[in-house]
């Protein structure tokens, strides 16, 4: 059997620290999202500022390289929800103004919350995130 182990300085690195202080809060608020869906709900609201409108579903899934799918999926997740199944409302999906086909996400106040929350996570001291890494279990 093989086991592959990052070296120490890597594994204890502040990064990863503040990395996992960030996931560890997402899951506590949202323990069924996963880290893929984590990152649609990011790069949704990277592309979002970057054109200074709500981008398409098209051009999120062509961004983050996911089949278009999986990315209805997450979006739908993220929203409203799939079937009988309630959404986290953390982005609102909608049809294009200028389009009776396409789709477009924008992330919704509780999503904007939520990344702030993320963003203060991994700005914060190592320290804090350091004990919110170990207390998980």
């Amino acid at each position: 059997m093989f086991f592959l182990f990052a070296s120490p300085a890597i594994a204890h690195s502040p990064a990863l620290r503040r990395l996992g202080a960030g996931l560890n809060q997402v899951r506590a608020d949202y323990p069924s999202m996963t880290v893929g869906t984590l990152a649609t709900l990011i790069e949704c609201a990277r592309l979002g500022a970057e054109m200074n409108e709500a981008p398409s579903l098209a051009l999120l899934g062509e961004r983050l390289g996911i089949p278009y799918p999986s990315l209805t999926r997450q979006t739908d997740f993220l929203g409203d929800g799939i079937g009988k199944s309630p959404g986290l409302r953390l982005i609102e999906k909608r049809l294009a103004p200028d389009s009776r086909k396409n789709k477009i996400v924008e992330i919704t106040p509780a999503g904007s919350i939520l990344l702030a929350q993320l963003h203060n996570s991994l700005s914060s001291p190592v320290e804090i995130a350091a004990d919110i890494t170990n207390s998980t279990d």
